[in-house]
């Protein structure tokens, strides 16, 4: 399961402020900027088919506080942001 991020025209220094937070909040962080006044500049994908089932599995591994991995992918023109269950 994996949930990615993609992040338009954004200041790197903001981005690594919200990276060197552990996992979890990272991720809570990043998902505000999407849902929030950032939602221009940061999009986001849960799963492969972005779907309400897959969205629901990710939000069960919130809850239980699985271990995930974070990966920064720069793009040109934008970063990819990959969230991964272990």
């Amino acid at each position: 399961m994996k949930t990615t991020f993609i992040v338009k025209d954004f200041h790197d220094e903001l981005l690594d402020k919200a990276l060197a937070n552990p996992v979890w909040d990272a991720f809570k962080v990043i998902e505000k900027w999407a849902y929030g006044d950032l939602r221009q500049s940061v999009k986001v994908k849960y799963g492969t088919d972005n779907s309400f089932r897959s969205r629901c599995a990710w939000n069960d591994l919130f809850r239980k506080k699985r271990p995930i991995t974070a990966k920064v992918e720069p793009r040109k023109g934008y970063q990819l942001i990959t969230f991964e269950e272990e």
